[in-house]
């Protein structure tokens, strides 16, 4: 037994050996292989993945310089909301109008401070852009708020407010390119949830159907059966 273990011992570690300078030798065929980089493709040289060789070479990583030296807001609140501080929430959507020929985004602003009901403390608001880097408060700089009417005739309740909102521009359908999905909070009657919305133009116009609802008992998310007869008016800026 003794004898078995001592011999077992030299064959593992050739094994071993093999296994290792077979991995090695395919590293390197692989490490030699060409690359293919597609046309037009930008590429971060951050690392050695696309660089075969190198002489001389000296990498050094810059930090980037802010415009204005991160003074100057790419986009603010001003006086939205009367004085009271508010913020920009990153959440909403960019598109690009092909009718407007420019970038289009909204942009939900909220302000814990105002001294008013949800509905006027959670707000959306409309930006544009030529670049979707330099953009203006609505097409000539004021500030475009998008309002919805929170009330639904049919039974006389209301939501609370408005929360998220995600949209696309349909480049297909001339008569109602803006197509997206609203939230409405604190809607009694199980009518709260996501609601799909449509523009005519450039702003929210109309909203339709239900497209989903919370059930407040169990805290799960569910499919509407059917529209509920809900079909919220919504008043909007006229552009």
């Amino acid at each position: 037994m003794h004898f078995m273990r001592c011999c077992r011992r030299p064959f593992i570690a050739s094994a071993l050996f093999l296994l290792f300078c077979s991995l090695m030798m395919s590293a390197t065929k692989e490490a030699a292989s060409p690359v293919a980089v597609k046309r037009g493709v930008a590429q971060l040289f951050v690392d050695d993945f696309l660089i075969a060789s190198q002489t001389g070479l000296k990498r050094t990583l810059r930090q980037p310089k802010k415009d204005n030296g991160g003074n100057v807001p790419i986009l603010a609140l001003d006086n939205e909301y009367g004085g009271y501080r508010a913020t920009l929430e990153a959440n909403g959507t960019i598109i690009f109008d092909t009718r407007l020929k420019k970038y289009v985004m909204f942009a939900i602003a909220f302000s814990s401070h105002f001294p008013g009901p949800a509905s006027e403390r959670i707000r959306i608001y409309r930006f544009t852009s030529p670049d979707a880097m330099n953009w203006i408060k609505g097409d000539n700089g004021t500030a475009q708020r998008i309002q919805f009417d929170l009330t639904d005739p049919a039974s006389g309740t209301s939501a609370s407010n408005t929360d998220l909102f995600s949209c696309y521009y349909d480049t297909k359908d001339a008569a109602w390119p803006y197509k997206g999905w609203l939230h409405f909070s604190n809607w009694s009657g199980g009518r709260e949830g996501i609601y799909y919305v449509r523009s005519m133009r450039r702003v929210i116009l109309k909203s339709s159907s239900q497209m989903e609802r919370r059930e407040a008992t169990t805290g799960k998310t569910t499919a509407a059966t059917s529209p509920r007869s809900v079909t919220p008016r919504c008043a909007s800026a006229t552009n």
